[in-house]
């Protein structure tokens, strides 16, 4: 049985990803953005009480952008 991908919203990016010349390729991604994930991506971690999950690019499965307060994706 299939289940249904989990969303979230980004609170923090890493700078970027280091590639083989060495140099840095910029976050695809930016706080606030919202994401959809599966259900078993990540890694749990607690910090002051709050629960977070940490994860990989490749573990997201779409980026849906920046949501308007009327839930409309806006674009980039």
């Amino acid at each position: 049985m299939k289940t249904a991908p989990q969303h979230g919203e980004v609170i923090a990016v890493a700078r970027g990803v280091h590639v083989e010349d060495g140099s840095t390729s910029p976050a695809a991604l930016k706080i606030g953005d919202h994401i959809l994930f599966g259900e078993y991506s990540g890694d749990e971690i607690r910090l002051s009480g709050e629960t977070y999950l940490m994860m990989r690019r490749d573990e997201i499965i779409r980026v849906l952008g920046d949501m308007a307060d009327d839930g409309e994706e806006t674009s980039h």
